[in-house]
């Protein structure tokens, strides 16, 4: 009976605050139509909110110190977040569209010396030999808030609006640690002192590995105005070298530098695997030229470089210095190539009729043969540039060479170590001219004659003259 009698009391009790309590009442206020009551002003981080008792068939207008900020505002709220200053005093009227009747609030904004919450540094985004790119995010989003002060070693490095999260700070050292601040500022000027601003230390790159080089260049030759002068008759153009390549796909990859003949340097920025393109206008285009492209990243660092040819149109020039000489029955040629990139070979023609290819890097030739004493032996010389599909060779005009092998001097007395005959041809060869005991004094008047340059031409008695086998003389 007792646990009944307390029910009862608590059911009553309730049903008392239920009739007669606003927090608990069913029915809910509604502004009355056409006007505007209880209008009500606050404000926190720059934003001023306005509260009223609106009608819902209603429309608003909300003016600010007499300038129209808002229309057709629907329900009791409104919210100003534009340039709204503090240490000011502002007036808003708030009006139902239609209705004459006006409804005005005072607000005071106290000025605002609260810095804003700080900001979280998070990883940043590039780390490069000389330049790092900072990165943040915010703790806490506050309206008020104008961006972030950063200090590099505690000395100004940068500023960043409200809205972007990163910045970039350069010309630094490689292979440096630097400490960086951010200090959080809104839009009163207010700023998180230096030494309660976050920090990050971070460390420059050390990256000292150049890109790869370049690939897929090619050199070619184009011609512009082409036309027939009136007076030669000869087909007269501006002669231009096109030249192309495409940069390494290297992700760090950021330009190539192409150094022309003349030491002119031009720099072709892109990314990596992109097509570059350089037309050139020589002096002559019947020359050779070459170009050094070399590529670069973002740290800096240059590559050796490729070396690109632009080859004369023309054959390669003759071979010059040449020298033939024979000894102990084989022959001799020396000579030096021309200077030509494109140069290939050298074909040499033998006094035979013999043609003989001599390819660059070898700047010699040698072949069992002698070269006697008084007879002319012809040699032809031709360079060439390779040889290209279906066009055959590209030779130099032919250079002929003629030799006469000359007897070496003596002029000096000498006797016969044997018997001998002196005859009128060497090899032992034509007529017998004088018959000579073994120690008969002679003149050597030279040597070297023969095949194998092993006969003397001797004089006499003064009259005699003619050849002897040089082992029958002594020297």
């Amino acid at each position: 009976m007792k646990k009944l009698n307390h029910l009862l009391i608590v059911l009553f009790t309730l049903s008392f605050l239920f009739t007669t309590s606003n927090v608990f009442a069913s029915d809910t206020a509604t502004g009355e139509k056409g006007v505007v009551t209880n209008l009500t002003a606050t404000h926190k981080d720059h934003v001023v909110t306005l509260n009223w008792d609106a009608n819902a068939d209603d429309t608003y207008s909300v003016e600010r110190d007499g300038h129209l900020i808002a229309y057709d505002v629907k329900g009791g709220v409104f919210r100003d977040d534009v340039d709204v200053a503090d240490d000011v005093n502002y007036t808003y009227t708030v009006w139902a569209t239609g209705s004459e009747e006006k409804s005005t609030v005072n607000i005071i904004i106290e000025k605002d010396t609260t810095p804003p919450p700080n900001v979280v540094p998070t990883a940043p985004l590039e780390v490069n030999n000389h330049y790092l790119r900072l990165s943040w995010s915010p703790s806490t989003v506050v309206p008020d808030f104008r961006g972030v002060v950063v200090y590099q070693d505690g000395l100004w490095a940068g500023y960043a609006p409200r809205g972007t999260w990163d910045t970039t700070v350069d010309q630094l050292e490689t292979n440096t640690s630097y400490t960086f601040s951010y200090c959080a500022v809104d839009l009163s000027g207010n700023i998180v002192p230096l030494a309660e601003c976050p920090q990050q230390t971070l460390k420059t790159g050390n990256d000292i590995t150049p890109p790869s080089e370049i690939t897929n260049y090619l050199l070619s030759w184009q011609q512009k105005n082409v036309h027939v002068d009136p007076v030669t008759k000869k087909t007269i153009a501006d002669d231009y070298i096109h030249i192309s390549w495409v940069a390494p796909y290297t992700s760090d990859y950021v330009a190539s530098r192409l150094t022309l003949p003349n030491g002119e340097i031009k720099t072709f920025f892109g990314a990596p695997n992109a097509n570059h393109l350089y037309v050139y206008k020589p002096p002559t285009i019947y020359a050779d030229y070459h170009f050094l492209i070399q590529t670069i990243d973002e740290n800096g660092n240059v590559s050796k470089g490729t070396t690109v040819y632009w080859d004369n149109p023309n054959p390669p020039g003759p071979v010059t210095n040449v020298k033939i000489t024979e000894s102990n029955g084989t022959v001799n040629i020396s000579f030096k190539p021309p200077v030509d990139h494109d140069y290939s070979f050298t074909e040499i023609t033998l006094p035979s009729g013999k043609n003989v290819i001599v390819h660059k890097g070898t700047n010699s030739y040698s072949y069992k043969g002698s070269l006697v004493v008084g007879q002319s032996y012809n040699f032809v010389f031709r360079t060439s540039d390779p040889v290209q599909s279906g066009k055959g060779t590209h030779y130099s005009k032919a250079m002929p060479v003629t030799i006469k092998p000359k007897a070496t001097t003596v002029n000096k007395y000498s006797y016969t170590m044997s018997s001998a005959m002196i005859k009128s041809l060497a090899e032992g060869k034509g007529t017998n001219i004088k018959s000579l005991s073994k120690g008969a004094k002679i003149y050597v008047i030279s040597t070297g004659y023969g095949v194998k340059h092993n006969y003397v031409y001797v004089k006499y008695a003064g009259k005699y003259v003619g050849y002897l086998p040089k082992a029958s003389v002594k020297f």
